[in-house]
């Protein structure tokens, strides 16, 4: 992933049949980020039970219903935790 800084670790969690594609920690926080494509957006269970164990992280969805790809990848991530934790915090 190349929005990601040099002291930032990426891995992806996984509970049962819960998923979440990437997750970025090293931050200030952790973001946990669902990758979806193609019209039809499933559900995002697999993010709300990432938010439901780990009660402190920052979820998004990038692709279909999201962030646009190529506009998620024109920022760092650590950007993308700046601003998506301040709109929580409003």
């Amino acid at each position: 992933m190349n929005t990601t800084e040099p002291q930032h670790t990426i891995t992806y969690w996984r509970e049962r049949n819960a998923e979440v594609d990437f997750v970025i920690s090293g931050m200030s926080g952790v973001l946990a980020i669902e990758v979806k494509s193609g019209r039809r957006t499933r559900a995002l269970s697999g993010l709300k039970a990432c938010q439901n164990r780990f009660p402190g992280v920052t979820t998004c969805v990038v692709g279909s219903g999201g962030i646009p790809l190529a506009e998620f990848l024109s920022q760092p991530a650590s950007t993308w935790y700046t601003e998506l934790t301040r709109g929580s915090a409003q």
